[in-house]
């Protein structure tokens, strides 16, 4: 007979860990300051954790990794041997799951038996959906009553790629008209190895992850180091490799990457490439430039896309802090008062369709694949 022990029935289970939700709530870090020193500002991230975390997986393996999302524990008995079984359908099928955001696939880590009671862990869960899960005897002789939990937290949803860092999905996030930005389509990352100037390298673990898990389809390289020089993506020939050169800051919207900035928009919008991934070495500077022009244009509030330009300081030593200086600002020109993220919103289409020579039918490809209506 199969025991189901945690977690209980319904239950609700936040996927961030303490230190996440310190950075977004604890003492205003990861908001904006125009006059305060960002040192200042994560004073309590430094004195919770400096010198046990350095966005250096290459040269310090096992350092401690603060963008880990919060897994969900799970414990039963049984007289024999078992499997968990995990679906975002209450009859465990597959068909009503469209792809690629799908919430289908977890990582499911097993943590062994102590004293009758078995363990698993599972990881890379959507945020705010609702599963179901039961216990399967490896040999099909018996299998547990269904239960269900939900997760919630919102964005950040981080996955865990061991040998990479700062691996995050762009949806979750609440726009200024009502909708989401949709989970399981873009994620913005650091390198995914080291053959060009980068700290990373994927272990077998974080190759399976993107692979089989996330089910990455495309890697969007924009360093302009790798251009010419790497030719395909570390996860192998199932995974498209993708090189477009994207500036940081003020340089991503100088005259002369006009060019860049729309193909960048263009692989962005294309649900062929979805599930993507987009990153320059850190994953900090340029990425974090890219992240906030396609934010803009899909009409994130300012607060939370200064929450996901900061929290890039969970996998970086130098603290990241969106400062009046901030690209943002190129699309506040003649603003006036009224909406701001409604104004920016209309800015960042207007800078896109005249100064990168975008195109409607794109911004709207862009707009219907990654943003969603909000269901209670």
């Amino acid at each position: 007979m199969i025991e189901l022990l945690y977690p209980a029935d319904k239950e609700r289970i936040c996927i961030h860990t303490q230190v996440i939700k310190d950075f977004i709530y604890h003492n205003g870090a990861g908001h904006h300051y125009n006059n305060r020193e960002r040192e200042d500002v994560y004073s309590w991230l430094r004195e919770y954790y400096d010198g046990r975390y350095t966005g250096n997986y290459k040269n310090n393996p096992d350092e401690l990794n603060l963008t880990r999302s919060q897994t969900v524990s799970f414990a039963w008995r049984s007289s024999v041997p078992c499997k968990l079984v995990i679906s975002p359908c209450h009859d465990f099928s597959t068909t009503c799951l469209d792809y690629p955001a799908s919430p289908e696939c977890c990582e499911i880590v097993y943590k062994g038996e102590y004293d009758g009671v078995f363990h698993a862990e599972a990881d890379q869960l959507f945020s705010d959906t609702d599963y179901y899960w039961k216990i399967v005897a490896e040999d099909g002789s018996e299998e547990s009553v269904p239960r269900s939990f939900v997760t919630f937290g919102g964005y950040p949803r981080f996955i865990f790629a061991e040998g990479t860092a700062n691996f995050r999905d762009l949806g979750g996030l609440a726009t200024y008209d009502g909708k989401r930005t949709r989970q399981g389509c873009v994620y913005r990352c650091a390198a995914l190895d080291s053959e060009i100037e980068s700290n990373y390298d994927l272990t077998e673990r974080g190759t399976r992850v993107l692979r089989d898990i996330v089910k990455l389809r495309c890697e969007l390289d924009i360093r302009r180091e790798a251009f010419g020089v790497k030719k395909s993506s570390v996860l192998g020939d199932s995974v498209k490799y993708l090189q477009i050169i994207g500036r940081g800051y003020d340089y991503f919207f100088l005259p002369e990457e006009k060019e860049g900035r729309r193909r960048l928009v263009e692989a962005l919008a294309d649900e062929n490439n979805y599930p993507i991934c987009f990153h320059c070495a850190g994953g900090a500077d340029r990425t974090g430039t890219l992240a906030l022009f396609i934010l803009a244009l899909l009409g994130v509030p300012r607060s939370l896309i200064e929450l996901d330009y900061n929290i890039t300081t969970l996998t970086v030593v130098d603290k990241r802090k969106l400062g009046t200086w901030s690209d943002y600002d190129n699309f506040l020109v003649g603003y006036e008062g009224g909406d701001i993220t409604e104004y920016v919103k209309g800015s960042a289409e207007k800078y896109y369709l005249e100064q990168c020579g975008g195109d409607a039918d794109t911004l709207n490809r862009l707009r219907n694949n990654l943003l969603e209506d909000v269901t209670l």
